[in-house]
């Protein structure tokens, strides 16, 4: 009899484990004065982040995975994703509920000029998000070890006066600044 009792209890608080992980799917992420943005996931790799005025949904971004974090500034929601190690989605839903992304590895953002900075393995680009477009702006090669990444070699990242600064460790191993003006 002690061995079933103590496998009802375990399995008694597998299930309580269990309900407690799925009662935070669909609990908002953020609040505004009229929307909520929730995300939830329907199957392994197929979830989605919603922001819903009540029971109408205004905009829709999927991923294979729940965001790390979301956050508002003026309007504009930032969704983070982590994809592994050195990957990195953001995705934003924008004032008219339009989306734009996925930008890999954003390092600053410029929310009044609608820019952002992203870096891949060897270069740096700047990107419009409001309005979307899919193309940089400006893309700078930097010339860093062959068996290294940039963000791996990021020292510093800013943006004052809408100027973006990178500071970096370059192939001979000195700090290297590079200021991109928008």
């Amino acid at each position: 009899m002690k061995i079933i009792d103590s496998i009802k209890t375990s399995i008694a608080l597998l299930l309580v484990v269990m309900s407690t992980a799925h009662a935070d799917t669909g609990q908002p992420l953020l609040r505004g004065a009229t929307w909520t943005l929730t995300s939830s996931c329907e199957a392994k790799y197929k979830c989605s982040t919603i922001k819903a005025d009540g029971s109408t949904e205004l905009a829709r971004v999927e991923f294979p995975y729940e965001p790390v974090s979301a956050k508002e500034n003026n309007g504009t929601i930032e969704i983070l994703y982590s994809c592994g190690t050195e990957c990195s989605a953001t995705y934003f839903i924008l004032p008219d509920n339009s989306t734009s992304g996925p930008y890999s590895l954003v390092t600053s953002i410029d929310y009044e000029k609608g820019t952002l900075l992203s870096l891949s393995k060897n270069e740096i680009r700047l990107f419009r998000f409001a309005p979307a477009e899919k193309s940089a702006i400006k893309s700078i090669h930097v010339k860093i070890p062959e068996n290294s990444t940039l963000p791996s070699r990021l020292v510093d990242s800013q943006l004052s006066n809408h100027t973006y600064s990178i500071t970096y460790k370059d192939a001979s191993n000195r700090k290297t600044s590079i200021t991109i003006e928008q």
